[in-house]
């Protein structure tokens, strides 16, 4: 039989048939198999276990000639949309905290990457974009109830990187397949499964509202600083947010720039962040929200 290529998300070119001759693990990833049980194929299984005869751990990197690819399989499972197969492996012992490279997760994976999973290289439809990153979601929070509050070697949660990707207005001419269109779902997503998993008791009001406040390393950023400079989409995904966690409150806390949550949205659109943050506020509340 001959060998087929797959293209990836992480290939830079989009051939029919990638140039890159890929690992067998990736290309397996790259069919269209896809367990809506969440079991692992006997093709995959066999490949994971020839692998693992050539000195392979399940939870350390993929041995692919592309570089990009060299990152835990569990990891390109969730950035491919394999939700059945994100499944499989952790029932079959794999790791769901671990790492690639830069220090993300298989979440911060589908946060990255999972916006472009739909390109199939078989021409067969996926399912919702939507509904695979809430399969995968809930899928890692089951195996790994925190892996909503790990950062990477940048200090970004998945929270980070998918309020980032939000405001890519790039791509697509389909409006709802925009990045930034599935982005804020994803958010929300996320979101609601904080508030979840705090209902149920598997994590503290104090460690959710630290996982919504942790900063990036670079500017000081919280998810909510990087919405509140999205007027477009970030101002509705930042009012469910403190909705949720801070009713009547403005965020605390200022980026390395000494600029605050209130303070970028009020720079960008004055009117709408007063109609965000308050409700009939007095100028001297908004003066107030602005130091």
């Amino acid at each position: 039989m001959e060998r087929v290529n797959y293209h990836t998300p992480f290939c830079p070119v989009r051939p029919n048939s990638c140039s890159v001759s890929h690992h067998d693990l990736v290309n397996i990833l790259c069919s269209d198999f896809d367990s809506s049980s969440g079991d692992l194929s006997v093709e995959m299984k066999q490949c994971i276990k020839m692998a693992k005869t050539f000195g392979w751990d399940h939870n350390s990197n993929v041995p692919d000639p592309l570089k990009e690819l060299n990152c835990p399989l569990l990891f390109l499972a969730s950035a491919f949309g394999k939700a059945g197969v994100v499944e499989g492996l952790l029932r079959n012992g794999f790791n769901p905290g671990v790492v690639n490279e830069h220090g993300e997760t298989a979440l911060h994976a589908a946060a990255k990457h999972l916006h472009i999973y739909n390109i199939n290289p078989l021409g067969k439809a996926f399912r919702k974009r939507e509904d695979v990153f809430q399969r995968i979601l809930l899928t890692l929070c089951a195996a790994y109830p925190k892996i909503l509050a790990v950062q990477d070697n940048e200090g970004r949660t998945a929270l980070h990187l998918t309020a980032i990707k939000s405001l890519d207005r790039s791509g697509f001419a389909d409006w709802n397949k925009r990045p930034a269109v599935f982005s804020h779902f994803c958010l929300k997503a996320m979101i609601k499964r904080l508030t979840e998993l705090e209902a149920a008791g598997v994590l503290t009001r104090d460690e959710v509202l630290h996982i919504i406040k942790t900063t990036e390393h670079r500017n000081g950023d919280s998810v909510l600083h990087i919405l509140a400079a999205d007027t477009e989409f970030g101002f509705e995904t930042l009012k469910y947010i403190l909705d949720l966690f801070l009713p009547g409150k403005l965020p605390e806390g200022k980026n390395k720039e000494g600029k605050s949550v209130f303070s970028i949205a009020w720079d960008n659109d004055s009117e709408k962040a007063l109609m965000l943050f308050f409700s009939g506020p007095s100028h001297d509340i908004a003066e107030q929200g602005k130091e």
